[in-house]
């Protein structure tokens, strides 16, 4: 019996050893996996179990505290996953990869940065993990806290960076060159400007290629800078241009990855030395030149006070050596007594630092007696506690200079005194332009203040055009010696003058330029006269000419109809007339003639700005301005057209002067010779027409829409018309006359309305007022209004009374 349970006990004996197998592996590697210096973290998504985690991970992510519950299986993955996205910065983004990496279907390994709230970055690697059947055990989470790399990794970006600032940037020209080879590694933004070579270009090149020394010279150069402070040498290098440059070299030798580089800083010397080397010209030439100029020299010793004067210094006052001692009285007893104070103030000054040279022309007497104009200049020099110790300087006779600098001063002075007191603007302007001088006193023509424009050129001042047309005037009256003159229009800002331009070559130079006298005379006024005389020249004959056909006193033929033509407006072709009437004050006594000239000037304005369209012929018709337009074929076409052209014209001269009251009369269209005339008539009758009905305001009236006022017109001045007013409302004209009534206004406002009540509100009368002045004039009339055919006749004989008016005016 105990034969036959062996193999199964056996069998139970391998299992559990194989058991206890497995276990002590699955320590091993649980203890292998807490020794981790990284977190781990083993879930299985399918039940949202959490099969492995070590106590890093607790650390990381602060949840030692949940430790006991996540491992006795009471806290699920979804749980720690809700933990820990509240500590990371993005947690929806968090939980939403959290989420897409538990479905068993998705194969993928991450490998992310998680940036967490307190500003850990945490780097975070995933994965599946399946056995050898490719049978799904659950996802592999791995957790580094990576925030202190991170950090050393910025500091070294911010380390790099600085380096490429100071070195890139530097405003000085900085090289790198590998010591043992001459190859130039890198250089900055300075040397590639410097150069002229591009970055590539330089780094592919060796020192010896821009260093024009001897390369042996050069190498060995390069061998002896040992210290990071470095040498300093100077050489001569070869810019891409092929110029040759004095450089002056600061090196120093850097380690950089292993290699010995030397950073050179460079500087260009060439002016530097350049200068030097015109100084020791310049001190050469200047013992030569106080020894041409007979400059005397004097040294003064503060600190002992006394003063050396040289051989010159004496015999400019005309003294022997020997007759002038060693003391600064022997300089200031030989003042003028105009002069000590302010010789006093200019020396107290440069000793106290006030200005910055001394130099001054003063007069000292001669041993004859007579004064000598003297320029002195000198310089202090001072010890480390800045105490002057010695002051050293030159005298030089500028007598015969000053006495002819003064003549040349009064002369010039009565130049600019005339130039100054002509009207136009004067200028001297050399061969570039540039102005000199401002004379004249019309300040008015100077596009920029006059202390400005001096210094500054036609282009600085002018618009180019305009500026290349005066340097071209300027050139060419320098190159042919004569007088030119120009007329052109110039912008001032607020409103443009048309100016002459006229240019006078002169003889003398200015810091070595030839130079040119302008004249800028304003004459836009004379051109606006000439313009308006020649305007009022034409006016008047194209105006005599219509008037003349209008008034029957020219026979209107062939050769007025050609002329007619000429003027622009054919009259075989059908026509219209129209004319606009401007108000002005009427009854002018002999003291507003002027107000009569201006009223004439304004109207002329008036018609030359409506004459600028070819659309129509403009005239002056006494009182009116006639405008007479060519008709279209169609009949419709023709009254709108007029109509337009009547509210075109009205839109224009309201522009000029929009307080002027403007009235345009339009005719009928007519055709041939003697449509002309019928149209003035009608356009006549259309502006009477609107004046009887006491409009005040303006406006388009045409000949068709007046109604009975076209019979009454042709009536209207006539002996006939005359007598039917005063039998009609004579008496209460003259009731209105000697009483200083109105009446006959109000008579005019009840014919017009429908009702008494209607014409009291018209007239602001009282009803009852209105009643009794109603009752008033048919006494006076003899007559009861109430009737229509009275009312018919008195209307029509007001009418005709202010037409009677009207023409009397007119006459």
């Amino acid at each position: 019996m105990n034969k036959k349970k062996l193999p199964e006990d056996r069998s139970i004996f391998d299992s559990t050893k194989a058991e206890v197998e497995i276990c002590k592996r699955e320590l091993l590697l649980r203890a292998m996996l807490q020794l981790f210096p990284v977190a781990c973290y083993v879930v299985d998504n399918r039940t949202d179990e959490i099969l492995y985690f070590n106590s890093l991970f607790c650390d990381i992510w602060g949840i030692r505290h949940l430790e006991g519950d996540m491992r006795r299986g009471i806290l699920k993955n979804g749980d720690i996953i809700e933990h820990c996205s509240a500590l990371v910065a993005n947690a929806g983004e968090y939980v939403e990869s959290s989420r897409l990496l538990q479905d068993e279907n998705n194969l993928s390994v991450i490998e992310d940065e998680i940036i967490l709230a307190d500003k850990r970055t945490i780097r975070r690697f995933s994965a599946q993990v399946r056995d050898a059947e490719d049978n799904y055990l659950g996802r592999l989470f791995v957790f580094g806290d990576i925030t202190h790399p991170k950090q050393i990794e910025q500091l070294l970006r911010e380390s790099e960076e600085k380096y490429h600032q100071l070195f890139f940037n530097s405003p000085a020209v900085r090289i790198l060159v590998n010591q043992e080879t001459g190859d130039i590694v890198d250089v900055n933004k300075a040397a590639i400007i410097f150069y002229g070579y591009t970055a590539k270009e330089l780094r592919d090149m060796k020192i010896y290629d821009i260093n024009i020394g001897d390369q042996e010279t050069v190498y060995l150069c390069m061998q002896s800078v040992k210290q990071p402070d470095g040498n300093s040498f100077f050489f001569k290098h070869r810019l891409s241009s092929g110029e040759i440059r004095d450089v002056e070299v600061y090196s120093g030798l850097v380690d950089i990855a292993g290699k010995g580089l030397i950073s050179s800083i460079i500087f260009d010397v060439t002016d530097k030395l350049q200068a030097e080397e015109d100084l020791h010209e310049s001190r050469k030439r200047l013992s030569l030149v106080i020894e041409g100029a007979k400059a005397g020299i004097w040294d003064w010793d503060m600190v002992n006070n006394r003063v050396h004067y040289d051989k010159q210094w004496k015999a400019i006052l005309g003294y022997e050596e020997q007759e002038i001692s060693c003391g600064f009285e022997e300089w200031r007893s030989r003042w003028h007594p105009e002069d000590a104070v302010r010789i006093e103030k200019v020396m107290r000054h440069y000793l106290e630092g006030k200005t910055d040279k001394f130099q001054l022309e003063h007069r000292l007497q001669h041993k004859d007696g007579s004064y000598r104009w003297i320029f002195t200049t000198g310089k202090i020099t001072r010890n480390r506690k800045g105490v002057p110790i010695r002051w050293v300087g030159s005298n030089i006779d500028v007598t015969i200079h000053k006495e002819v600098e003064e003549l040349r001063l009064e002369s010039d002075r009565r130049l600019k005194d005339f130039a100054q007191a002509m009207p136009d603007i004067s200028f001297i302007i050399d061969e570039d332009g540039r102005h000199l001088e401002v004379f004249g006193n019309n300040e008015q023509l100077l596009p920029v203040p006059r202390e400005e424009l001096r210094g500054l050129t036609l282009h600085q001042v002018f618009p180019k055009e305009l500026a290349d047309t005066f340097l071209y005037e300027v050139r060419q009256t320098i190159s042919t010696a004569t007088q030119r003159n120009i007329i052109r229009e110039i912008d001032l800002g607020q409103y443009k003058r048309c100016i002459e331009w006229r240019a006078a070559p002169m003889s003398y130079l200015v810091n070595g330029k030839k130079t040119i006298a302008v004249s800028l005379t304003d004459i836009s006024e004379r051109l606006k006269a000439e313009r308006m005389l020649q305007l009022t020249y034409d006016l008047q004959r194209k105006s005599d000419f219509f008037n003349d056909i209008i008034s029957g006193s020219a026979k209107i033929d062939e050769k007025v109809t050609a002329a007619a033509r000429e003027w622009g407006i054919d009259l075989s072709l059908p026509l219209f007339c129209c004319l606009i009437n401007i108000e002005r004050a009427a009854g002018l006594t002999e003291k507003d003639k002027g107000n009569l000239m201006e009223f004439q000037f304004q109207k002329n304005i008036i018609i030359d700005m409506l004459g600028s369209s070819r659309e129509h012929v403009i005239w002056d018709n006494r009182d009116n301005i006639g405008v007479l337009c060519q008709a279209g074929d169609n009949a419709e076409d023709r009254r709108k057209g007029c109509i337009q052209a009547a509210a075109q014209l009205k839109e224009k001269t309201g522009k000029y002067d929009p307080g002027l009251v403007v009235i345009i009369g339009i005719s009928d269209i007519h055709d041939g010779p003697e449509g002309l005339k019928k149209s003035y008539q009608e356009a006549r009758i259309a502006i009477l027409s609107a004046k009887c009905r006491g409009e005040k305001s303006g406006g388009v009236y045409h000949y068709r829409d007046i109604g009975l006022d076209q019979l009454l017109a042709a009536y209207g001045g006539k002996e006939d018309a005359a007598e039917y007013v005063r039998k009609k409302i004579g008496p209460l004209i003259n009731y209105d006359r000697q009483k200083g009534a109105s009446l006959l206004p109000t008579l005019e406002a009840i014919l017009h309305s429908s009702s008494l009540k209607e014409a009291s509100q018209k007239i602001f009368l009282h009803y009852k007022t209105l009643v009794f002045r109603k009752q008033r004039i048919e006494k006076i009339l003899g007559v009861s209004i109430d009737q229509f055919d009275t009312k018919l006749a008195l209307a029509a004989a007001i009418k005709l009374h202010k037409l009677n008016i009207l023409l009397n005016d007119c006459k």
